[in-house]
């Protein structure tokens, strides 16, 4: 199984090197990926300098791929 994030599968190379193969693919938003690591930072942030407003602003993805 291969597993891409959405910013790096822009050609038809990736998914018909996975169909070739046989493997199946994955695609992720980009944005979904990072989401909990900025998530992290930002409560490390707030740890870290209590005086600060530090807000996360939670991206997520809005869009749904999905092939069959």
């Amino acid at each position: 199984m291969f597993i891409a994030i959405d910013d790096v599968v822009r050609t038809w190379t990736q998914t018909t090197y996975a169909s070739d193969s046989g493997q199946p693919l994955i695609v992720i938003n980009h944005g979904t990926s990072e989401e909990a690591g900025m998530r992290m930072l930002n409560q490390i942030i707030k740890k870290k300098f209590p005086k600060l407003e530090t807000i996360h602003f939670e991206q997520g993805c809005s869009y749904k791929w999905i092939t069959g």
